[in-house]
């Protein structure tokens, strides 16, 4: 079944790469390829499901984060070595949230799709603590999500990096 996604993926991916690639190279910006559902555009699903995730990570839910990964999913984090499997990267997120309270918020997002993947890359905040003078983190990350056979969408790359200089 990896096999069967992971050929669906990379087919989505070359077509989405050729876009990007060849869209400067004919003089105009390249469009995201969108397909309409009942609910509006894959990128307003999308927003929609992010808006879940987003308001678990301010709960500190791990368990409620971890299940927009899919079972076999990547989490790519600086500094760390790839962590495979929803199980493990439940772990990490428990250990992150299990500190002082953070929001995240999503300052800029653009989502592409083809087909059962979509690409959805942004720019984030983390604010430290529970005041409005709390540090600012801010960084970006790219999720690469793909529409499993009961409609749901899950996270099965997930790579991340803050906009802080290198220590």
């Amino acid at each position: 079944m990896l096999t069967k996604h992971f050929s669906r993926f990379f087919i989505a991916m070359i077509a989405l790469i050729t876009v990007v690639a060849l869209g400067p190279a004919c003089n105009r910006a390249p469009e995201p390829t969108v397909v309409v559902t009942e609910g509006g555009t894959e990128g307003d699903v999308l927003a929609d499901v992010r808006k879940g995730w987003v308001a678990a990570y301010n709960a500190g839910d791990a368990s409620r984060m971890a299940s927009y990964f899919a079972e076999d999913a990547e989490l790519l984090i600086p500094g760390e070595p790839t962590l495979t499997g929803r199980d493990a990267i439940e772990v990490i997120l428990v250990k992150w949230l299990s500190g002082p309270p953070r929001t995240l918020e999503i300052v800029k997002s653009d989502v592409r799709s083809a087909g059962d993947m979509a690409v959805d890359r942004a720019i984030r905040t983390v604010r430290e603590g529970d005041s409005p003078d709390g540090a600012v983190r801010t960084g970006k990350y790219v999720m690469v999500w793909q529409r499993w056979s009961d409609g749901t969408w899950k996270i099965v790359w997930d790579i991340w990096n803050s906009n802080a200089p290198a220590k």
